[in-house]
């Protein structure tokens, strides 16, 4: 507040003010007038039509910022349509926590989704498999095997190691020796049952 006695000129007029004893600005009679008429001022600022304390009025103005300061600011309103509070987003994490972490779905597309793994089989369920490469190269196909004797049809025959031998009989030396010769030949193979005995 002004000083009982502080003088106030208003610019537009060229009055000039007086506070008085009792806070009322009273206006200053012209030079070569009698009196002045009384002004009520407003130290409130929230009277219309009434003369403002210029004391409320810088009082009022330390608070307020020049509109160019504000250009770096978004008003609450607009603030509240368009972002989100810090206590709102605890939930979500930041992009490069995001990036660091998980793949982008443009990553994705050379990898089958899970519903597409249902028609593959795990290498732990493969364990008891054979790779074709390894079947082709070491394992013969049924069809492959028409020319070959089951084990089960090997029983009706019998092994070379174990067929009868006849003994060993020396090569004839002259005609005198032939028929010596063949006669032990013939008797060998009938022991050993290659022959029938007649």
């Amino acid at each position: 507040m002004c000083a009982v006695g502080s003088i106030a000129s208003v610019t537009e007029t060229g009055d000039i003010y007086e506070l008085n004893a009792s806070g009322t600005w009273t206006k200053k009679p012209a030079e070569g007038s009698e009196s002045g008429s009384e002004v009520t001022v407003d130290s409130t600022l929230t009277q219309s039509g009434q003369a403002a304390d210029a004391k409320a009025v810088g009082d009022a103005l330390k608070n307020k910022v020049d509109s160019s300061v504000l250009a770096n600011y978004v008003e609450t309103s607009t603030a509240e349509s368009t972002y989100a509070k810090k206590s709102e987003i605890s939930g979500y994490m930041t992009e490069s926590t995001a990036d660091s972490k998980y793949a982008a779905k443009t990553e994705l597309s050379s990898y089958a989704t899970k519903t597409e793994l249902g028609n593959y089989a795990t290498t732990d369920a493969l364990s008891g498999y054979v790779q074709s490469s390894v079947a082709e190269s070491t394992y013969a196909k049924k069809t492959d095997l028409d020319g070959y004797a089951t084990t089960t049809s090997l029983n009706d025959y019998v092994k070379t190691v174990d067929l009868p031998k006849g003994i060993n009989v020396a090569d004839a030396t002259g005609t005198d020796d032939v028929v010596t010769q063949l006669n032990a030949l013939i008797a060998s193979l009938k022991s050993a049952g290659i022959i029938a005995n007649s």
